[in-house]
């Protein structure tokens, strides 16, 4: 595996966020680049997610790019050794813990349209549910972000609302969802105080 060359001073200052447009010097750390094609940078998870519908248009082209730009320099490099199986063994585990930082795997992750057709042929109480679960993830990566516990039924309410807009945003909620479904939906989150899983049938 080759390792990239650090960003020069001139670069680091220039570098936006592909979604805000948040210079890099201004956050507290560095962007992270998608980790399907290294192109694309962003300051959070949020804005790597609003982008994403732009960004997969160019996203499998840049990977195939980086693809064929890595295995024509693994043709040119000389020739080594094979590695003994311990050390190659340890060299995969450490790739597959590094994998695991990045925020997305957008080959592992099922496509918005594929999801919103599930939610479609669910009854409309475990769609609920399924939101209520999955904004514990949400809440935990922003409580990571953020260094700090979302707290006090105001703040969790506030952030379960920005979570079903970008849901909505994203398209992944199903054609019958409306106003008062995403009521309903607030009152089961706050009937299981915002932050407790729900159990589905």
């Amino acid at each position: 595996m080759t390792s990239k060359a650090p960003a020069t001073t001139s670069q680091i200052q220039t570098r936006q966020c592909g979604k805000c447009a948040k210079a890099e010097t201004s956050l507290k750390v560095p962007l992270k680049p998608c980790a399907k094609c290294n192109t694309g940078s962003y300051c959070s998870r949020d804005c790597q997610t609003a982008d994403w519908k732009l960004h997969k248009k160019v996203c499998a082209s840049n990977a195939a790019a980086e693809r064929t730009r890595a295995e024509e320099a693994a043709k040119s490099a000389p020739a080594t050794t094979f590695e003994e199986p311990a050390q190659q063994e340890a060299e995969d585990e450490d790739e597959d813990e590094d994998e695991g930082e990045d925020w997305t795997d957008e080959e592992d992750s099922i496509p918005d349209e594929m999801l919103a057709a599930l939610l479609q042929k669910m009854p409309h109480e475990d769609t609920y549910k399924i939101f209520v679960n999955t904004f514990q993830r949400y809440k935990k990566d922003r409580e990571k972000e953020n260094g700090e516990p979302l707290e006090g039924p105001e703040e969790l309410k506030k952030h379960f609302r920005i979570f079903l807009e970008n849901m909505e945003k994203d398209e992944i909620v199903p054609k019958w969802w409306d106003e008062s479904k995403r009521v309903k939906c607030e009152k089961l989150a706050e009937h299981f105080g915002w932050n407790g899983t729900v159990k589905e049938d």
